[in-house]
Formats: structure tokens, C-alpha cells, sequence
């Protein structure tokens, strides 16, 4: 939803794209009300499941949304290298990134099938400048046509930006060098069926890791002493960790919190409990290590990290009748439950690992678009960015259009508790800005171009730009607001729909 809403503000200030503020809002008011605590009150399993309906309904309509508005962009993106198909990777988070990318790629239309054979006899992926970037077919289906699975690390990816990368045809496969030895326990049973089972291992130039095959335990070595999944060499870690807006740290409590009803777990147990944000960091001074996760429940016990991967319990304090029968529902309804986690380690504390960026950028992917129209004019360039900070510790984490009127809002937080100075780079130039509430009212005067941040402070911060002019339609309707072409900071003719009255401001 946050991608969507980000992206959908930027087709906006571009020009390309109405603003969906309505579809939004109800988005967010449904998402907000799946997340409701009361699961076994008076709406039972009717209210589980429609809560569920309403997530999924974020999920899905939020879906349609961030990808309409990344089409908008990439297929304007110029095609530099011939008869290339185009995979515009997107990065939803404010700052430059390199990641594994996820690319379904379909070669139907153009090339034609009767191309589809140059590609089988291999093919290259290139960046915009012509160089070789290693990827991996990881699956492919054909039948008059052929679909690619690609996996590729994309590097520097700008700032709520894009980068552009061309698959091209070749004569043969590229050959590179293994990434990693494996070494299976399978491959030892010709010389010795009756032996013991022993352990798989992976590794490369930074872990090895080892799975036993009769009990499953995973050991993971690192030059850091990291001993194993989730477990941590050093004896007393520090345990930082994300919270909305911000980080935490685990002996930072509150006074005079805990539990208080019967039905809630054991006081000592709620302390050890954490409800994490994206990630969170064990270690000292000198090294540390990041966990990032999209499983949010977290336990912590000396110096061990346990997720709890399912919370549920078999029997809850609900009494069910039927009949003469009495029973409790079962948590949690069966089913396959699948979690993931991302490992790293690195020198220094939390701040220097920059762990916070760890998380985000696991729970927030790089988003690939392939490309399939080549015939339409393209105006934009094979990689931009349409808004970054300067400071490396100030975290964009919202731009959405203004409920009030035609200017774009950002939010953004300083997280790693030091003052802030830093330019608003918007749409390929430094912008001025107003500061506003959560109500989007203004409480600074115009025209500031630099921002200060105290530690930790949160901001909005309204950013200013030429009003839009009426422009007439040639039917009957009505003047109409036009957008702001924010490529050339002038306004651009261009019919904007507004069917209702502003909705209420959402903080």
C-alpha cells in the first residue's frame, strides 16, 4: 500500500496519472479494520473471515494501483540498446540500492515466435550502458512462446527511481564462475551406504552454512562468531530493533508496563516478548548482527533470538456449545506456514550496519516491470530518481497528494538520533517546501529549500509548485484542474477528474 500510494503521488506530480485518492482511502480505512483485535468476540469466525476479505482486498486493489502506476513510467523509458526487451527495475524506498531482482519475462509479440530460437541459443543481459550483468534462468515455460524467470542482482538502484536492464539474444550462453560450492551428504552415499547421515553444506567467500540431515539443525559460520540460527556468540548482545518511525532498544521499557488480565501471558514472558518492525540487531560495539524478517513476533532470551513463528495456541479461553458438546476453537486452523529471514553481519553497532535499512529493504523489494511496448515514443531516460535526501539517516517513508489541494506530501523521520540538515531532492531538483501537521495545515512559512531535524523528529512537509490552471475540454463539461509537469516546472494542460469534495485528511 505504501509503494502504491508513493508511486501513485509520483505518476501524479508527472502528469500521467489521476490521483486515486478515493480507491485509497478505502483501501487504508480496510486495512486498518483487518487488523482489529477482537477475533473471538460476537462476529466469531463471520468477522475473522471478513477481516481477512478486507486484507486481501488491500492487497489485491493496492496491487493494481502500484502497478499501473509503474506502467505509466516504464513505458515511457527509452530502449538504447536494439532489439533488447526492457526489465525497468523500480525501488520504492529513499535511498540507492542493490538487491536481487525477480523478473517474469515473456517473450511474445516482439520478438515474434519465430524469433523465440536466437533466445534458446542464449541470451545476455546488459545495463543501459552495454555492460554484461550475471543473471539466472531459475524457470521457463513454452509452448509457441517462451517465459523467463530471471533472477539478477540489480545495483544502485536510485532513490524512488528506477534502473533499466535489456535482455538480449546471443549466440551461446555466458559462462561465470560458480557463486558458491556445494558439497551434498547424498553425494558420499556410493562409497558409503551404511554410514551415518551427516550435513549439506553451501558456501561462498562470506558463510558457510550446514544442515544436518537427520535432526535439521542449520549452523551458520561467519567471521563475525556468529554460532548459529538464531543464536549469538557474544554472551550479554544489545538488542536493537525497528519500531514505526524509528528503533528501540530492548532494556528501554516503559514504567509500569506489563500485564493485567488474567487472559494475558505472564509478566516475565511479555517483558522477554518484542513486536518487531522489519529487523533486529544483536551484538556489541565492534560487530553486530541483523535479522530481517517479515515475521514480526520476537522473543529474546539472553543471547538468543527467537521467532515466534506461529502464536497460536490449541485451545483458547472461548467456550463453544453445540448441543450438549463443549469445546474451544483450535489456533492456528491448519495449514502450511511460511516465514522468511535475511542474515548479515557487519562491524560496528546498529547505526554503522544501518540495520534499519537491512529490514526495510527485505520487507520492500525492488519491483521489475518488463517492457512490452518498443513502438511508442519513450522521453525518459534508462535511470532517474524522483525523490532522495541527502542525509543518509532521514527515512522517507510516505508521498501522497495533499487531501487539501494540488501539492504532493512527503513524511519523513530522522532514526538514528542526530540532527538533520538536509535538501528535498523532488522529481530531479531541489524543492521548497512548507511544513504541515498531520492535518496537513500549515505551521511554517513557504519557501524553505533547506530541512532541519531534531533527533528523531517526524515531519511532513508540503511541496510547493505552480498552481494548476483551469483548462477546458473540447465537450460541454465544466473548467477542470490540469497537473504540473514537474519535468519542465510548468504547468501542464491536462484535464485532472475530481468526481467528490476532498476527503477527510488521513494522518
Amino acid at each position: 500500500m505504501l509503494a502504491a500510494e508513493k508511486f501513485a503521488a509520483i505518476n501524479y506530480a508527472l502528469g500521467y496519472a489521476d490521483y486515486p485518492q478515493r480507491d485509497l482511502d478505502l483501501l487504508w480505512k480496510k486495512l486498518i479494520e483487518s487488523m482489529d483485535h477482537n477475533h473471538d468476540g460476537q462476529g466469531g469466525a463471520l468477522a475473522d473471515g471478513r477481516k481477512a476479505e478486507y486484507e486481501q482486498l488491500s492487497i489485491i486493489r493496492g496491487g493494481e494501483i502500484l502497478r499501473d502506476s509503474l506502467r505509466n513510467i516504464a513505458e515511457r523509458v527509452r530502449i538504447p540498446i536494439a532489439g533488447s526487451l526492457p526489465i525497468v527495475v523500480f525501488n520504492p524506498l529513499g535511498w540507492s540500492r542493490d538487491d536481487v531482482v525477480r523478473s517474469h519475462v515473456a517473450l511474445f509479440g516482439d520478438p515474434a515466435p519465430a524469433d523465440i530460437a536466437a533466445y534458446k541459443k542464449g541470451m545476455r543481459l546488459l545495463d543501459e550502458a552495454g555492460q554484461p550483468v550475471p543473471f539466472y534462468v531459475e524457470e521457463y515455460s513454452e509452448n509457441i512462446s517462451r517465459a523467463l524467470q530471471l533472477v539478477f542482482v540489480a545495483k544502485s538502484v536510485p532513490s524512488l527511481g528506477y534502473r533499466t536492464y535489456y535482455l538480449v539474444s546471443a549466440d551461446q550462453p555466458e559462462t561465470r564462475p560458480a557463486a558458491a560450492q556445494i558439497q551434498l551428504d547424498s553425494d558420499k552415499d556410493l562409497r558409503d551406504p551404511r554410514r551415518a547421515l551427516g550435513a549439506d553444506t553451501i558456501e561462498n567467500k562470506f558463510y558457510r552454512v550446514t544442515v544436518d540431515r537427520a535432526t535439521g539443525r542449520v549452523t551458520l559460520f561467519d567471521m563475525f562468531r556468529l554460532e548459529q540460527l538464531f543464536p549469538v556468540a557474544e554472551a550479554a548482545p544489545v538488542f536493537e530493533y525497528g519500531v514505526p518511525f524509528g528503533a528501540n532498544r530492548s532494556d528501554n521499557m516503559m514504567p509500569n508496563t506489563g500485564t493485567h488480565q488474567q487472559d494475558e501471558i505472564p509478566t516475565e514472558d511479555w517483558k522477554s516478548s518484542r513486536h518487531i518492525h522489519d529487523w533486529i540487531h544483536a551484538g556489541a560495539a565492534g560487530w553486530g548482527l541483523t535479522i530481517a524478517t517479515d515475521h514480526q513476533q520476537i522473543r529474546l532470551a539472553g543471547n538468543l533470538v527467537r521467532a515466534e513463528m506461529v502464536r497460536g495456541t490449541r485451545f483458547t479461553s472461548v467456550k463453544v456449545v453445540r448441543g450438549e458438546e463443549a469445546g474451544s476453537p483450535h489456533y492456528p486452523p491448519a495449514g502450511t506456514y511460511v516465514f522468511h529471514y535475511s542474515l548479515s553481519s557487519a562491524a560496528g553497532d546498529w547505526k554503522s550496519a544501518k540495520a534499519w535499512r537491512t529490514g526495510m529493504a527485505f520487507t520492500n523489494p525492488l519491483l521489475p516491470v518488463s517492457v512490452v511496448d518498443s513502438i511508442t515514443g519513450k522521453s525518459l531516460p534508462p535511470v532517474q530518481s524522483y525523490c532522495s535526501v541527502d542525509q543518509e539517516d532521514v527515512v522517507i517513508s510516505a508521498i501522497k497528494k495533499s487531501d487539501a489541494d494540488s501539492s504532493v506530501l512527503l513524511r519523513v523521520y530522522e532514526i538514528e538520533g542526530r540532527a538533520a540538515d538536509t535538501a528535498i531532492n523532488f522529481l530531479g531538483a531541489g524543492q521548497t517546501f512548507t511544513r504541515t501537521n498531520l492535518l496537513e495545515e500549515d505551521i511554517m512559512q513557504q519557501g524553505q529549500k533547506a530541512l532541519q531535524l531534531r533527533p528523531y523528529e517526524i515531519s511532513s512537509l508540503k511541496v510547493h509548485r505552480p498552481e494548476p490552471r483551469l483548462c477546458r475540454t473540447e465537450t460541454t463539461e465544466a473548467p477542470r484542474a490540469c497537473s504540473w509537469n514537474s519535468g519542465s516546472q510548468r504547468p501542464e494542460v491536462r484535464a485532472v477528474r475530481e468526481s467528490r469534495p476532498p476527503g477527510p485528511p488521513r494522518a
